[in-house]
């Protein structure tokens, strides 16, 4: 199989010196193409979860103040060779006091082309002081196929005061 994807063509060709006498000299050759895809897989892989003030700016601080609105952007790459079909990312939070995770956020994504990155930015209010926990889970429910299915969570804590 060629190592790049694309078209090829192939010609055979028997008793090209015409050293047997045959009914029909002008059958010996054959013709034919071949496309070949790209091999590999695709891989989402979640980057960063990264703490904007707004959509727009990130928020450099490491404590939050309790009240404000705020945002989680979650970047996602496809480093794989092949585009991702439909999947599910969750981001899952869990607030300070609080000892299970809860949904932050369910996002269905299309495709995701290799090489591409991809952003989902969610808003959220820190109600309490104390520890937030922040996980991403990219493609959740595991509909993609993979190269590497051990890369696909990502996480942040971060302290509201």
């Amino acid at each position: 199989m060629p190592a790049e994807a694309g078209r090829y063509e192939f010609r055979v060709v028997i008793d090209e010196r015409n050293i047997f006498a045959e009914t029909n000299e002008n059958n010996n050759a054959l013709e034919a193409s071949l496309t070949t895809r790209q091999s590999g897989l695709p891989d989402l892989h979640p980057i960063v979860i990264s703490l904007l003030n707004s959509t727009r700016g990130s928020y450099r601080e490491l404590t939050l103040r309790t009240g404000n609105r705020y945002y989680i952007d979650v970047a996602t790459n496809n480093i794989g060779t092949l585009e991702a079909g439909r999947h599910t990312n969750w981001i899952l939070w869990m607030q300070p006091g609080e000892s299970q995770w809860a949904l932050l956020n369910t996002s269905n994504v299309v495709i995701t082309r290799a090489g591409n990155q991809g952003h989902n930015i969610i808003p959220f209010t820190a109600s309490r002081a104390g520890l937030y926990r922040f996980e991403a889970w990219i493609d959740f429910w595991n509909n993609i196929t993979e190269s590497n299915e051990n890369n696909n969570v990502v996480r942040l804590n971060i302290t509201a005061s």
